[in-house]
C-alpha cells in the first residue's frame, strides 16, 4: 500500500526529549481509528532513525485552499463539524490534539476532512504528558488558545481544542487567524487580553453561526463549549 512516512528531522536525532516526543506522537494516533482522523500502520526503527507509516493522503490542505478567498458559511461549518466529530472521539480516548490549524486539515479528494499532525498531542492522563517543558508554548501562533499562548501547560485540555476548532472556523469563515499582529509578542498579548474581530467584519456570516464561532474563542476555558461533541 502507498503510505507516508514521517521520521525525526535531522537536526533532531539523538535529542531524547524529540525521539520521545515523536514516539509519543505514534503511539496517540496509533489508538485511535476514525475515518476523519490520519491512520497510523506501523512504527518502527531504520539505522537508527525513527519513523512511522500513516494513510497517503490525496488531496489539498484546508490552509491552501484559505489563500484568497473563505469558505461558504454552511461548507465551513460541514468541514468544522466533521473535525468536532473526530475530536470527540480522540477526547474519549484519552487524546488532545493542541495543535488545531487550517494546515492540519487536509480535504480528501471527495471533499471530506482528515485531521492530521498530532506532533503535540498530549495525553489527558496526567501521568503521560510526554517531555513538554514547563512554561513551553504549545501550539500554533494565531490559532493557539490563550492558555498555550501564556505557556499554562496544567491548563491545556479538551477546551483548547475547541478554541482552535473554533479558530479553523474562523478562518473558514474569513479567510484569515483570528489575531494577525506585527510580531510574536503583540499576537501574545492580543489572543490573551483580545476578543477578535467578529466574522461578520470579513464576510458575510449568519448571526448563529458567528455566535457560535465566538463562543469557541473564549478567553475562559470554562466559558467554551464544554466539549467538542458539545460544540
Amino acid at each position: 500500500r502507498i503510505v507516508a512516512v514521517k521520521t525525526l528531522r535531522q537536526e533532531e536525532l539523538g535529542k531524547d526529549d524529540a525521539s520521545q516526543s515523536f514516539m509519543q506522537e505514534a503511539q496517540a494516533v496509533a489508538q485511535l481509528r476514525h475515518p476523519s482522523i490520519v491512520g497510523v500502520h506501523e512504527v518502527g526503527q531504520f539505522r537508527g532513525i525513527q519513523y512511522f507509516t500513516m494513510d497517503f493522503i490525496e488531496g489539498l490542505p484546508l490552509d491552501r485552499m484559505l489563500l484568497r478567498d473563505p469558505l461558504e458559511p454552511h461548507r465551513a461549518v460541514e468541514i468544522v463539524l466533521a473535525i468536532a466529530e473526530a475530536l470527540q472521539y480522540a477526547h474519549r480516548k484519552g487524546v488532545v490534539h493542541r495543535d488545531l490549524k487550517p494546515a492540519n486539515v487536509i480535504l480528501r479528494e471527495d471533499g471530506e476532512p482528515v485531521l492530521v499532525d498530532f506532533g503535540i498531542a498530549k495525553q489527558i492522563d496526567p501521568g503521560l504528558q510526554g517531555p513538554t517543558r514547563t512554561g513551553a508554548m504549545i501550539g500554533s501562533p494565531g490559532y493557539w488558545s490563550p492558555e498555550q499562548a501564556s505557556g499554562s501547560r496544567e491548563r491545556i485540555a479538551e477546551q483548547s481544542d475547541v478554541y482552535g476548532l473554533g479558530a479553523i472556523l474562523y478562518a473558514c469563515l474569513t479567510a484569515r487567524p483570528p489575531f494577525v499582529a506585527p510580531s510574536m509578542a503583540e499576537l501574545m498579548v492580543m489572543t490573551a487580553t483580545q476578543a477578535p474581530e467578529p466574522p461578520s467584519a470579513f464576510a458575510q456570516v449568519e448571526r448563529e453561526i458567528e455566535r457560535i464561532c465566538l463562543a469557541c474563542l473564549a478567553k475562559e476555558p470554562g466559558q467554551r463549549y464544554a466539549s467538542a461533541g458539545a460544540l
